[in-house]
């Protein structure tokens, strides 16, 4: 029997939560859970320094990720004035198929990074795709949203501008 490595089972893990999702009514967002302040290094995207920083995992082929990303991308743009920075990282693996995407869905204050290798991802221990981090201004990982947020909600709100 052969074993899969790490990376294609947590790709095949988000994939099957991506098609799942539809089915689990997308248009339920999930809550940002608070968790216990840690050190958490995604690689290749330093956190600390603003106030909050959410690192935001997605794809094109992930229908809730393709739904949300709209929302998200206006966040970033209606609260970067409070110093709130949004990364936003697609485990796509061509960046012309991810910029095509921006392009069509008007995403303009993200800018498009890729996770080809998944070790941003395998960092993160999201559960599947869309998940998000929060970090606060010394780096600390402060809290999660493992599946779509809806950023227009009173609660996200209230959460991204609350001190940290």
């Amino acid at each position: 029997m052969r074993i899969m490595n790490t990376r294609v089972v947590a790709l095949l893990a988000s994939l099957a939560c991506c098609l799942a999702a539809p089915a689990l009514a997308a248009s339920d967002p999930v809550p940002i859970m608070p968790v216990t302040k840690a050190r958490l290094a995604v690689p290749d995207v330093e956190t600390s320094g603003h106030a909050l920083t959410a690192v935001h995992f997605w794809a094109t082929w992930c229908v809730p990720c393709v739904s949300e990303l709209p929302e998200l991308d206006a966040a970033a743009a209606t609260y970067k004035d409070i110093d709130f920075q949004v990364v936003a990282i697609s485990l796509d693996i061509d960046m012309v198929k991810v910029k095509l995407f921006f392009d069509e869905k008007g995403i303009r204050t993200l800018a498009p990074l890729l996770d080809k290798n998944s070790a941003a991802f395998l960092t993160a221990k999201l559960r599947g795709l869309p998940g998000t981090l929060f970090f606060n201004k010394e780096g600390e990982l402060i809290a999660r949203a493992d599946g779509p947020v809806d950023w227009k909600s009173a609660a996200t709100i209230t959460f991204i501008e609350s001190p940290y």
